[in-house]
């Protein structure tokens, strides 16, 4: 095998690994814990607060 095409086959291999690694990825987004309207702090919340939240799970390939 030439050394390009080992390092391309190398490259191809090193750019797959993560996909397999991490199928999944989530979406964070605040929201209150009351109401569950989006917020930046807890001023933006009638009552609650405002906290970090799993928005959406996808899977990424």
């Amino acid at each position: 095998m030439q050394f390009s095409t080992l390092t391309t086959v190398l490259a191809v291999l090193a750019a797959a690994v993560p996909a397999i690694a991490a199928p999944a990825a989530e979406i964070l987004e605040q929201r209150c814990t009351v109401g569950g309207k989006p917020c930046s702090s807890n001023g933006d919340c009638c009552s609650g607060h405002c906290q970090i939240t799993i928005a959406a799970t996808f899977c990424s390939n």
